[in-house]
């Protein structure tokens, strides 16, 4: 799959992170430096979320969790990822 290197104005915006694993994980220090205001959704988390200056939401995924959200990272099961991706393709306004 080819991609497209982006940066993003993220800076006192509401970003959503979907998955509480180390894949998560990873990208919550970007995040944070970028200053947005980070969401995490997910059963579980792993210390290193457990411990960041981050909501949790400690359940599964649902579409309602994009509302307000201006950016989302996927970072969960392909099953759960899928469905991010499809809940956010309707719910998400496309800013270029």
């Amino acid at each position: 799959m080819a991609v497209f290197p982006v940066f993003l104005k993220l800076a006192g915006r509401r970003v959503l992170v979907v998955g509480g694993g180390p894949v998560a994980a990873s990208k919550l220090r970007g995040l944070l430096d970028a200053d947005a205001t980070v969401v995490v959704v997910a059963p579980d988390v792993v210390e290193e979320i457990a411990a960041a200056p981050v909501e949790i939401l400690r359940r599964p995924f649902v579409p309602e969790d994009l509302e307000g959200i201006s950016f989302v990272v996927a970072a969960a099961p392909p099953d759960v990822n899928r469905e991010v991706a499809a809940a956010a393709e309707v719910l998400l306004p496309t800013r270029c």
